[in-house]
């Protein structure tokens, strides 16, 4: 039996049967950018091809994110705001210290939350969700601030003067060109200002970045999904975590 390639940014692991027959169901189509595999064939423990599927749960109907950082690793996706803003964090906090960074701080912030609707009818359009008020709004702004921050003091080996710039700035850009950041236009300046063939140097920079752009594409394509519960019978946390999109900024702060 042949296995099916991933394409897609989005994956669906559901039964043998459900994977070949789920074409033949009405409003299929919707799914076109979606890969539906078996999670019967195919698979060497959490591995399938040379893809990881973090959070897999062997035999169950699940949907994978891919991770926009990495080239061969999808997350189940319920896991996926946790593991890709602790990935994102990590590389803006890796950045700095490469570039000289005396301490690196960073802050996530609620700005917005919009609920996903009309799927039922083939489209995904948006409305203010109305629990974004009151206490549902403190008690969110509160739970991202604690779970998406950081401060980092680095030891320091002398003055600026003696830090390799250049090498410490080429490191800086790979980092960003091998985890696909080169469109993250503040982080590019940031590094930009750190070039060693600028006359001055950056000695502080605040700099906010977007947290969810990339997350928030992926779970408005597996939202569609929806379109077939008839067919597919996914979990509870699955439902929640497609109900809507969150727009949260990260505030940091780098002194050198």
């Amino acid at each position: 039996m042949g296995v099916k390639l991933i394409n897609s940014n989005v994956v669906l692991v559901t039964s043998d049967e459900k994977s070949r027959s789920y074409k033949w169901e009405n409003n299929s189509e919707v799914l076109k950018a979606i890969d539906v595999i078996s999670a019967d064939y195919g698979w060497v423990g959490d591995k399938f091809e040379n893809f990881e599927f973090i959070g897999l749960i062997p035999n169950t109907e699940q949907v994978f994110l891919k991770s926009p950082f990495e080239k061969n690793k999808y997350v189940e996706i319920e896991k996926s705001e946790e593991y890709f803003f602790a990935k994102k964090i990590s590389l803006y906090k890796n950045i700095a210290f490469l570039l000289g960074a005396k301490d690196f701080t960073a802050n996530a912030e609620f700005i917005e939350e919009k609920r996903i609707s009309d799927v039922a009818n083939l489209n995904v359009s948006y409305v203010p969700y109305g629990g974004v008020e009151g206490n549902y709004k403190k008690e969110t702004e509160l739970k991202i601030a604690s779970e998406y921050s950081l401060a980092e003091n680095f030891e320091s080996k002398g003055e600026y003067l003696t830090l390799d710039r250049e090498r410490a700035y080429n490191e800086a850009m790979e980092i960003i060109k091998n985890n696909n950041l080169t469109n993250e236009i503040d982080l590019m300046d940031f590094v930009d200002f750190r070039n060693p063939k600028h006359q001055s140097q950056l000695k502080s920079r605040k700099v906010k970045l977007k947290l969810t752009s990339e997350l928030n594409t992926l779970i408005e394509m597996s939202a569609k999904i929806k379109v077939m519960e008839n067919v597919f019978n996914l979990e509870a946390g699955f439902k929640s975590t497609t109900e809507s999109l969150k727009k949260i900024i990260l505030s940091t702060e780098v002194n050198f």
